[in-house]
This record gives C-alpha cells, sequence and structure tokens, in this order.
C-alpha cells in the first residue's frame, strides 16, 4: 500500500497558517479552504469531486472586516446541510451548504481586557440534530441551538474538571453505538463528554503540548500534537498507545471511516498514513511521502474515492494524493 501525487487544484490565492484549514464534503459542496490574500483571508471552494483537477473558485462571504477567520466547516443538521465560519474575534457565521446566504450569526463575547490570544473562537463540531459546538478561547465549549429559522446560545459545556486553556479543536461522532464529543485545547488536555446529555465522562490526561487536531471514530479518539506525537486512546478499554508520527507540528489529521485508516500532515512536509488499532492495541505505519517543500497545514479525505487533499502554507495548491492499494 502507498500514497502517490496524482493532481493539483490551483488557485490565484495562497493557503493560510492555520491548523485544520480544509474541510471537505464528500458528494456535495465541494472542498473549502482558508487562504491568505489580500488583508483578511478568503474562503475558497474547489469542484464537488476531489479527482477533477480544476481551479479553485473563491466565495463571497461577508465576514466581518476585521476578523480573520480562524476555522470553517460543513454540519450536517437534521434540516440540512450548513457551512460554519468561526473568526478569531469571535465570530459565529453559519450559511447554506454553498456558503451563498447566511442563516445566522453570533458573538462569543470577550473580554476587553483579555491579553491578545490567538483566536477568541476554534474548533467546530455538531451533534448531527440541532446542536452546533464551538470552543472558545476561555476553555469553554460553547452549545448553539440551530433550526432553518432561528439561533439560541444553549448551556456552555463546563465545570471544575473542563478546560482552563484555549480549546484547539473538537470531533464528534454520532453512530448506533456511540454518541461521544471530543474537545481538546492549547495545553493538550482532552475530554470526552456524552454527546447526548452533555456530561463529562472522562478526562484522558493533559500532555503539556497543544492539541492541534482530534477526531473520534468509535470508541477510538486520534490527538496530534504540536509536538509531533500522536496519541491514540480506547476510551470504553482506558487503553492509551503513543507514536512520535512526525518531527515536527503537525497541523491536521482526519480518519477514514471506510477504510479505517487515519491520516496526519506536518510542518516537516510529510503526509503519514496509519491504521486504527486493532484488538491487541496494534498499530501499522502504512506509507509517507513529501507533498510539498512547505509547511502543511490542511487535509482531507475523500473515502469513497480513496483521494486525500492536502494544503501547504503560502502555496496557491491543494495536492491530491492518491492511496495505491
Amino acid at each position: 500500500m502507498s500514497l502517490s501525487l496524482c493532481a493539483r487544484l490551483t488557485s490565484k490565492y495562497t493557503a493560510s497558517l492555520q491548523p485544520n484549514n480544509l474541510s471537505y464534503l464528500p458528494g456535495s459542496a465541494g472542498a473549502i479552504i482558508i487562504s491568505a490574500g489580500g488583508i483578511n483571508e478568503k474562503v475558497l471552494r474547489s469542484p464537488a469531486s476531489l479527482t477533477d483537477g480544476i481551479a479553485v473558485e473563491p466565495m463571497t462571504v461577508p465576514y466581518e472586516e476585521t476578523d480573520m477567520i480562524a476555522q470553517v466547516k460543513w454540519e450536517r443538521l437534521s434540516f440540512g446541510i450548513v457551512l460554519v465560519l468561526v473568526t478569531n474575534a469571535g465570530l459565529v457565521q453559519i450559511y447554506n451548504h454553498a456558503g451563498q446566504r447566511l442563516l445566522h450569526f453570533f458573538r462569543i463575547e470577550c473580554d476587553p481586557n483579555r491579553n491578545e490570544v490567538p483566536d477568541a473562537a476554534r474548533g467546530i463540531a455538531s451533534n448531527g440534530i440541532d446542536l452546533i459546538f464551538v470552543g472558545s478561547y476561555t476553555g469553554e465549549v460553547i452549545t448553539l441551538q440551530v433550526s432553518a429559522e432561528h439561533i439560541t446560545r444553549g448551556k456552555a459545556l463546563s465545570g471544575s474538571t473542563a478546560h482552563r486553556a484555549p480549546i484547539t479543536d473538537i470531533a464528534a461522532e454520532r453512530s448506533a453505538d456511540t454518541q461521544t464529543l471530543v474537545t481538546a485545547d492549547a495545553t493538550g488536555q482532552i475530554l470526552v463528554w456524552d454527546l447526548s446529555s452533555l456530561v463529562l465522562i472522562a478526562n484522558l490526561g493533559t500532555f503539556h503540548s497543544r492539541c492541534n487536531s482530534i477526531a473520534v471514530y468509535g470508541t477510538t479518539v486520534v490527538a496530534a500534537f504540536l509536538s509531533g506525537h500522536v496519541r491514540i486512546f480506547n476510551c470504553r478499554e482506558e487503553t492509551h498507545l503513543e507514536i512520535t508520527a512526525h518531527s515536527r507540528a503537525i497541523n491536521a489529521m482526519c480518519i477514514s471511516p471506510v477504510t479505517k485508516r487515519w491520516f496526519c500532515v506536518s510542518e516537516d512536509t510529510f503526509l503519514s498514513m496509519y491504521t486504527l488499532p486493532d484488538s491487541s492495541n496494534m498499530l501499522s505505519s502504512l506509507h509517507s511521502i513529501v507533498v510539498s517543500p512547505g509547511l502543511l497545514t490542511g487535509l482531507a479525505v475523500d473515502g469513497p474515492c480513496g483521494t486525500v487533499a492536502v494544503t501547504c502554507y503560502d502555496s496557491g495548491e491543494i495536492f491530491l494524493v492518491k492511496v495505491n492499494e
């Protein structure tokens, strides 16, 4: 099994240095990238299929002029697919799936006397029905109850054992067997919540390195860190694996639920592919490839097509990598 560069999507704008700056929605709205163009970062959209090597077209998104986009992500809710955009100043904007119509907006209030922090809002996930979760710089995870007509702030996920550092990423898993929400922060603390009751069910520890990216599949949580380490947890069996996946910061990581493999990209220029741990808690490193000489910042997997999309800081291309069985 191997990885090979198969195509490139081109854009007149270059990718930002934001971790997790690429989002993909299979078979629908396409892929989306946060790209540094002009004073503010722009949101760009590619074709619906990652196998189409054609130019990326910019989207017009009316976010505030003083804000910088921190993260963009599609979420499936009961009334349809929405595009969620958060900015470093705490503005949350929810658009229709094409990003053409603003449905709702919400501002996370920031302390005017606070010291400068990288992002007032970061981390986006949903329960797949009516709740969107957004992380804040205080460590709170804010819940927004969303319908096609209304948005209401719900109870924040917080408490004596909850986060005390800025949230860096959020992931959710909703299936017949699992209802899980996982949150991570700048100190490397990882918490697991019940997605239905929003009750804290596990504190996986604090690892004293920023957790840039997190994903969950079933009872397995995969967390990628600024240190280049990846830690894998089985929440049911309370087991924990740790590997040095990269020599520099990992900026994005995701799991392909179709193949049960996970991928990560790093500032060391490598894209790496691994299997999830088996019943004996063993995992395999399948392949690594140098995608570009620059810092890799974004990652998305098109499971059915076996294609991985990668963004590179200060590059005007989305690199498409084929998984060769």
